[in-house]
């Protein structure tokens, strides 16, 4: 069985994309659980708030090895079989509806300007 260094390449890219989501979510995740914190609660919320990161922290580093050994796995698969990654990677980033990359660039620049305006001058401001 031979397989091209593309293929391993693209192969490498789709684990490192499903490592790349686990960072993200933990960082929403931690961001979001220090905003809490940060907030006037009682010590007793507080701790419950502690054991549900923990667990929620536990879920996601489940959630990170089950898709890595199901991305690994379907990818072996797919390469043994002799299809391309690279191609299938290609299609369904064709696929895509076009300007789906400039809205979500919009969208998460919104969110970032709603953050640092309620951090900074405590205004809640809503853009639509």
């Amino acid at each position: 069985m031979y397989i091209n260094f593309e293929e391993l390449l693209v192969f490498t890219l789709l684990l490192l994309a499903v490592l790349g989501l686990y960072y993200a979510l933990k960082l929403h995740y931690i961001f979001a659980f220090n905003l809490v914190k940060n907030t006037s609660i009682s010590e007793e919320k507080k701790q419950k708030i502690e054991k549900i990161k923990t667990y929620l922290f536990t879920f996601l580093k489940l959630l990170l090895w089950l898709g890595l050994l199901a991305m690994f796995v379907f990818g072996f698969k797919y390469l043994s079989e002799g299809q391309s990654l690279k191609a299938l990677v290609l299609e369904l980033w064709g696929q895509i509806a076009e300007g789906f990359w400039t809205s979500l660039l919009y969208t998460l620049v919104r969110i970032a300007v709603l953050i640092v305006l309620s951090r900074t001058c405590c205004v809640r401001v809503m853009f639509f």
